[in-house]
């Protein structure tokens, strides 16, 4: 019977929530920088970490009031560092290039000016990631051949760990064109597992998006 009580109850809390809530829904994509934190390993003072790449991602939020929303951003993204964690020397020819398939759950915070044309918004998440491809890519030192793509076996957990979760946080202005909106946003993401099990090499990244919502 308790079951049975909590089961409406939660039936009608759903319900409430999918006729009060506002849906928006989006795309967003643009340029990411990312590198990795090698823990207490020494790197020269000016070595370069970071490669670039892309990241596109579709957006689903509901409304919870006038000034929350809660949603998931599942998208592609590349990530990876111009250093491959295995290597004990640091070496900026050869770069590491991994490409995840990433579902963030988000919260985010919008609030209004002029007369609701502009808005900043913030936002913080969390979500798993799981690792489609990667390659390293050596660069000659003679910098007469083009780079080569080494592709790594994603399925050897010796090698790589496909799976890895993390914590986002993002913040963003957008314009209103009536009752959608463009907008310009920046998120970072920092996380919290080993890419390589056997060395510290947890991904960071930062990313600036531009996108597009659709409220209805």
């Amino acid at each position: 019977m308790k079951i049975s009580k909590l089961l409406i109850t939660l039936t009608f809390c759903l319900i409430t929530i999918q006729i009060s809530a506002q849906f928006s829904f989006g795309v967003r994509g643009g340029f990411i920088r990312a590198w990795e934190d090698y823990g207490e390993a020494e790197l020269p003072d000016d070595a370069k970490i970071h490669v670039d790449g892309f990241q596109i991602s579709a957006l689903t939020y509901f409304a919870l009031g006038e000034h929350f929303q809660i949603g998931a951003e599942p998208g592609y993204t590349q990530r990876g560092a111009a250093c491959y964690p295995r290597f004990i020397i640091f070496n900026n020819d050869t770069k590491f290039l991994v490409n995840y398939l990433e579902i963030p759950m988000m919260i985010s915070s919008k609030f209004t000016f002029f007369k609701e044309k502009i808005s900043i918004t913030g936002k913080l998440g969390y979500g798993p990631s799981f690792i489609t491809s990667a390659f390293r890519e050596v660069t000659r030192l003679s910098g007469d051949e083009p780079p080569t793509k080494i592709k790594l076996d994603v399925n050897d957990s010796s090698e790589l760990k496909r799976w890895d979760h993390g914590m986002y946080g993002g913040l963003g202005v957008s314009l209103s064109t009536g009752l959608n909106r463009l907008f310009l946003e920046t998120v970072y993401y920092r996380g919290l597992t080993d890419v390589d099990p056997n060395n510290a090499s947890k991904n960071r990244s930062i990313q600036l998006g531009l996108g597009y919502w659709i409220t209805l």
